[in-house]
């Protein structure tokens, strides 16, 4: 089903029915570690508002690295103030 509609996206290796992750070996076979690479934020009401984002760098080189998208701004962000950010 994904895969259909990934199809020809380019995407394929990143998009898959089955986990990449690690598994937590102290709980049960079907849970899983997952890893948070992404925050999606909106700010305002129901009616009107804004969107902006939180990434995680996954080059090797990038250590790590939060990045704040939003509108024409990227910046690097500090991880540790995302609770202060995201509120409501």
């Amino acid at each position: 089903m994904l895969q259909d509609a990934t199809k020809d996206s380019g995407f394929e290796d990143l998009l898959s029915e089955q986990p990449k992750l690690t598994r937590n070996p102290t709980e049960e076979k079907d849970d899983y570690l997952y890893e948070l690479v992404g925050v999606l934020v909106h700010s305002g009401s129901a009616n009107s508002g804004h969107y902006y984002s939180y990434i995680k760098e996954r080059h090797e080189d990038s250590q790590g690295r939060w990045l704040e998208f939003n509108d024409t701004t990227v910046r690097v962000f500090d991880i540790g103030a995302l609770a202060d950010k995201c509120y409501g």
